[in-house]
């Protein structure tokens, strides 16, 4: 996929594992079109996986000004019956514009056999100001961890602007307050939620909202 024929950028989560090295267990894809036209992108990636032979099936849930969400459901090698099928759920987002320069990728897994494709990633610092607009608006403890890892390990810069952009649709302004009180009132679900999904010891909670308080506090 390139941006002349496909112009999706790819973001969130499994982004984040595939390409910024994130040890969290991740499925779904999140995406924010970068164009004013969508082509059929469901029918593409059922014809993309036809091409290797998987049979699939593609149900959509949301499809509007604000954007595009399908779930793909593809019957692996072992497939034996509707229960054992392959669920990826598929969002593109439709109402914001990408604000910084993309990152082009390279879709490279020669283990499997499959042709190369070259992609838009989303550039970090604005994954990360998607990640705190996702703590204001949402109640996931995956969202902290993701800007715990992208704070801590790929060390981006705070930038307010960048943050109260994103949360225009919202009709909200970042505040220091509502931030860090988002954070201190999901401590018990951090661990019930991330358990499963990351392999390894999770980091002390303590130590997430200092280095978040610390973070939002520095210049860029």
């Amino acid at each position: 996929m390139t941006k002349s024929n496909n112009p999706i950028v790819f973001k969130g989560g499994t982004y984040l594992w595939f390409f910024g090295g994130l040890d969290r267990f991740s499925v779904d894809l999140d995406f924010t079109l970068n164009g004013k036209t969508t082509p059929d992108i469901p029918a593409m990636a059922s014809r993309g996986l036809q091409l290797y032979g998987i049979e699939n099936e593609v149900k959509i849930v949301k499809d509007d000004r604000l954007g595009l969400s399908f779930r793909i459901l593809a019957s692996g090698p072992l497939h034996t019956g509707p229960k054992d099928r392959c669920v990826v759920y598929v969002e593109i987002s439709r109402r914001e514009n990408i604000l910084l320069k993309e990152v082009p990728l390279k879709l490279d897994f020669p283990e499997y056999q499959l042709q190369v494709h070259r992609i838009l990633g989303m550039a970090l610092p604005e994954v990360g100001s998607e990640k705190v607009r996702a703590i204001l608006t949402r109640k996931k403890a995956r969202d902290i961890y993701d800007l715990y890892y992208l704070v801590t390990r790929k060390k981006i810069n705070f930038d307010q602007d960048l943050i109260n952009e994103k949360l225009t649709f919202y009709q909200k302004t970042f505040t220091t307050q509502e931030f860090i009180d988002q954070i201190i009132s999901r401590e018990k679900q951090f661990k019930k939620e991330l358990g499963g999904i990351v392999p390894g010891e999770l980091p002390k909670y303590h130590d997430v909202i200092q280095a978040l308080s610390k973070w939002i506090n520095e210049p860029m």
